[in-house]
């Protein structure tokens, strides 16, 4: 989590790795196997920035 904090990045970039990775996951997993893996990636995204949300504190501009 710490190398993401100073990247420009907000939520619209963890939805595209999302995207990318569904498409991915579908395509070389069995779909029971990326339905698993899916749902764990959105929870990491998801909770990834949300940290680097956080980590960036008040003082620090937040991207839209």
């Amino acid at each position: 989590m710490p190398k993401h904090i100073s990247l420009p990045i907000d939520w619209d970039h963890f939805e595209r790795w999302l995207t990318l990775f569904l498409e991915s996951a579908s395509e070389i997993c069995t779909p029971a196997g990326a339905a698993h893996v899916i749902e764990r990636a959105e929870r990491i995204a998801r909770s990834l920035s949300f940290a680097v949300e956080d980590a960036r504190g008040p003082g620090i501009p937040k991207l839209a």
